[in-house]
C-alpha cells in the first residue's frame, strides 16, 4: 500500500512538471505574439525578428500557435509592402489551417491574402479570396472574420469605382456588426458607408453618419483606436467641404491628439498635412506653414519618404499662394527629388528581385547539369564494362552495336540539351517582356496620376497668382515658370504615353495605331498610308499590347533612321491569322549588319515578341530600296 502511494506521488509530480513546462512554453509563445502585436506598427522590423526566433519545434508545425506565427509574419510583411514575403507566409499559414481542418484559420489566411492582392491592384484575385474567406467563415461563429471579409470585398468595389456595389457590401457588413454588438466593427463599417457618401459629395450625410459613429464609440468608453483618428479626419474633410473651416480645424486637432496618444507619428503628420492643405485651399496659406513644418519634422524622424514628399509639396503650394516663389521653388525641387528617390528605389527593388530569381534559376540549372554529367559518366562506365564482357562473345557485331548506341545516345542527349536551353531562353524572354510591360504600366500610372496631376495643380496655382496681379505688373517671371510647368506637363504625358499607351483601353488596338500614325504625320514630313481593317477583336487584351509595341517600334525605326518620305501600314486577314505589313521608301539597310549590332532591342526585340506570340517575322531591306517588315500572327494564342 505504501509503495503504491509513493508511485502515485512520483507520477503526479512528473505530470505536474510536464504540465508546467507546456504551460510555460505556451505562455512564452503568447508573450512573443503579444510583443509582436505591440511592435507591429511602430517597429515592424523588430516584430519580424521576434517572430522569426520563435521556438517552432517546441510548438509543433501543425498547431494553432504555429499558424499564428506564420499569419502574423504575413500580416506585418503586407503592412511594410513586402508583398512576395507576405504571400509566402500567408500561403504557409493557409496550408497549416487546412491540415488542421480549421475553417476559422483558413478564413483568416484567405482574407489576408486578399488584402495583399488588393494592395497590388489585382482586384479579381482579391475579390475571389474575400468571397472564399467569407464562405469558410460561414462554418464558424466568429462574426468579426465575416465582417472583415465582406468589408474588404466592399473595398475592392470602391477602388474599382463601383460605388453602388461598395455601398451594398458596406451595408451588409454594418448589419453583421449590429447583430454582433461589436461597437468597433459597427463604427468602422459606418465610416466606410460615410466614405462612399463623401466621394459622391454627399457631405451632409457623411458628416451625420461619422458623428453618430463617434458618439457610439465615445459612449462605449473603449480605449482610443486608430479608427477614431480616421473618424476625426473624415469629419474634418466633410466640414471643410461644407465651408466650416474652424470646425474642420478642431476635428484635425482631435485626430492629432488621438494619434499622439497611440504614438502613431505618421498619423499625426498626415493630420497636420491635411489641415495645412485645408488652409491653403481656403485662402489662408500663412496658417499652413507651421503645421507643415511640424509634419516634415515628424516624417524626417520616422524616415517616411512619402510623408516628406507630400509635406514639401504642400509647403511649395503654400509659398506659391503667399507669393514667395523662391521658397516655393526650394520645396518643389525637394518634393521632386524625393519622388524620384521613391520611384528609383521601387524600380531597383523589382530589378533586384528579378536578378535574384534569375541567379537562383542559374544555380539550379548548374546543379542539374552536374547531376546529368554524373549520370552520363556513370552510364558510360557501365556501358564500357558491358562492352568488354560482350567483346569476348561476339567481338565484331558487339563492337558495331555498342558504337552505334554511343553515337545515338550522344546525339539524343545533345538534342535534348539544345531543346531545354531553347525552352529556358524562351521562358526567360517571355518573363522579361511581361515584366517590362508591367513596369511600364506602373511607372506610366505613377507619372500620369502622381507627378502629372501635381504639375497641373502647380500650373493652376500659378495662373491664379498671375490673375491676382495688376495689369501693369510685370508678368514675365511667372509666365516663364508657367510655360516651363506646361512644357513639363506635356513631357510627362508624352513619357507616360510612350511607357503605357492608355489609348488601348479607350480606342482599342486599331484606334491606337491610327492615333500613332496621325501623330507621326503631324510631327514629321512623312506621307502616311494605312489600312487597318480587322485588328480590333483579333487578339486578347494581353496580346494587343505586344502587337502595339511591335508596330510602334517599326514605325519609330522608320522615323529615326529611314530618311523616308512615305510610310505604309497595312493589315490583311488570313483567316485564323493576321498579316501586318509596314514599309517605307527610305534608304534601306543591311539586315545582317543591323541584327548583329542589336542586343535585345529594336529588330531583335520585335522578333522576341513575335516568337512569344507564336507568329512569324520577316524583314526585307537593301541600301537604296527602302525596307519592309511583315508580322504574321495567330488571332488566338495561349498567352491571352
Amino acid at each position: 500500500m505504501l509503495n503504491f502511494r509513493i508511485a502515485f506521488s512520483i507520477l503526479s509530480l512528473i505530470l505536474g512538471v510536464w504540465v508546467s513546462v507546456c504551460a510555460a512554453e505556451e505562455e512564452s509563445l503568447q508573450k512573443i505574439l503579444d510583443q509582436a502585436a505591440l511592435l507591429q506598427q511602430a517597429d515592424p522590423d523588430s516584430a519580424i525578428s521576434l517572430l522569426m526566433h520563435a521556438d517552432v519545434p517546441s510548438i509543433g508545425e501543425e498547431s494553432d500557435e504555429f499558424f499564428e506565427v506564420l499569419f502574423k509574419l504575413g500580416v506585418i510583411f503586407e503592412q511594410t509592402s513586402a508583398y512576395d514575403k507576405a504571400m509566402f507566409y500567408l500561403d504557409s499559414a493557409e496550408h497549416v489551417g487546412r491540415r488542421l481542418a480549421s475553417h476559422l484559420l483558413i478564413s483568416k489566411a484567405l482574407n489576408s491574402k486578399g488584402v495583399v492582392y488588393l494592395n497590388r491592384g489585382v482586384y479579381d484575385n482579391a475579390l475571389e479570396h474575400f468571397i472564399q474567406a467569407l464562405e469558410e467563415a460561414e462554418y464558424t461563429d466568429k462574426q468579426e472574420v465575416k465582417i472583415s471579409a465582406i468589408t474588404n470585398a466592399g473595398h475592392v468595389a470602391f477602388y474599382q469605382g463601383n460605388l453602388s456595389d461598395a455601398m451594398n457590401y458596406y451595408k451588409r457588413g454594418n448589419e453583421m456588426a449590429l447583430a454582433s454588438g461589436d461597437t468597433l466593427a459597427i463604427v468602422r463599417t459606418m465610416s466606410h458607408i460615410a466614405l462612399v457618401h463623401q466621394v459622391q459629395e454627399n457631405y451632409k450625410e457623411a458628416l451625420q453618419i461619422n458623428e453618430e459613429g463617434l458618439r457610439m464609440f465615445l459612449e462605449s468608453k473603449q480605449a482610443p483606436d486608430l479608427v477614431i483618428a480616421t473618424l476625426y479626419q473624415d469629419l474634418a474633410v466633410c466640414s471643410k467641404n461644407m465651408g466650416d473651416f474652424e470646425q474642420a480645424s478642431e476635428y484635425f486637432e482631435r485626430a492629432i491628439e488621438v494619434c499622439t496618444k497611440l504614438d502613431n507619428k505618421e498619423g499625426v503628420a498626415q493630420a497636420y498635412v491635411n489641415r495645412a492643405i485645408m488652409w491653403i485651399e481656403s485662402g489662408s496659406p500663412s496658417k499652413a506653414i507651421d503645421p507643415l513644418n511640424k509634419a516634415l519634422v515628424i516624417c524626417n524622424s520616422v524616415g517616411s519618404k512619402q510623408g516628406q514628399m507630400y509635406s514639401h509639396k504642400s509647403l511649395s503650394d503654400a509659398f506659391v499662394a503667399l507669393n514667395m516663389p523662391d521658397s516655393a521653388l526650394v520645396h518643389y525641387v525637394r518634393y521632386h527629388e524625393i519622388g524620384e528617390e521613391i520611384l528609383s528605389k521601387s524600380t531597383q527593388e523589382q530589378l533586384n528581385e528579378m536578378r535574384t530569381k534569375f541567379e537562383t534559376a542559374e544555380k539550379e540549372k548548374q546543379i542539374a547539369e552536374l547531376e546529368i554529367e554524373k549520370e552520363r559518366q556513370f552510364l558510360e562506365i557501365e556501358q564500357r564494362d558491358n562492352a568488354i564482357e560482350r567483346l569476348w562473345i561476339i567481338f565484331g557485331a558487339g563492337f558495331l552495336v555498342f558504337s552505334l548506341i554511343i553515337v545515338l545516345f550522344f546525339i539524343y542527349r545533345h538534342n535534348q540539351e539544345l531543346k531545354r536551353k531553347r525552352r529556358r531562353q524562351k521562358h526567360f524572354a517571355e518573363e522579361m517582356i511581361r515584366w517590362q510591360e508591367n513596369e511600364r504600366k506602373r511607372v506610366a500610372g505613377e507619372l500620369h496620376d502622381g507627378i502629372g496631376q501635381s504639375l497641373v495643380m502647380v500650373k493652376n496655382h500659378l495662373q491664379k497668382i498671375r490673375g491676382n496681379y495688376d495689369e501693369e505688373s510685370d508678368h514675365s517671371p511667372l509666365q516663364k515658370v508657367e510655360d516651363a510647368v506646361a512644357d513639363t506637363i506635356q513631357e510627362v504625358r508624352q513619357i507616360s504615353y510612350s511607357l503605357r499607351p492608355f489609348h488601348l483601353e479607350i480606342l482599342g488596338l486599331e484606334g491606337s495605331i491610327n492615333e500613332l500614325l496621325k501623330d507621326i504625320e503631324i510631327t514629321t514630313q512623312l506621307n502616311v498610308e494605312s489600312r487597318l481593317d480587322g485588328l480590333d477583336g483579333a487578339f486578347g487584351k494581353e496580346t494587343e499590347i505586344h502587337v502595339f509595341r511591335m508596330i510602334q517600334e517599326g514605325l519609330q525605326n522608320i522615323v529615326k533612321h529611314a530618311r523616308a518620305t512615305k510610310v505604309s501600314c497595312e493589315v490583311k486577314d488570313l483567316g485564323d491569322r493576321l498579316r501586318i505589313y509596314i514599309s517605307d521608301d527610305g534608304h534601306g539597310f543591311d539586315v545582317s549588319i543591323v541584327f548583329a549590332k542589336v542586343s535585345g532591342l529594336g529588330l531583335l526585340g520585335m522578333k522576341e515578341r513575335v516568337d512569344f506570340l507564336g507568329g512569324e517575322f520577316q524583314i526585307d531591306s537593301a541600301h537604296g530600296k527602302g525596307s519592309s517588315l511583315v508580322f504574321i500572327l495567330p488571332k488566338s494564342t495561349q498567352h491571352d
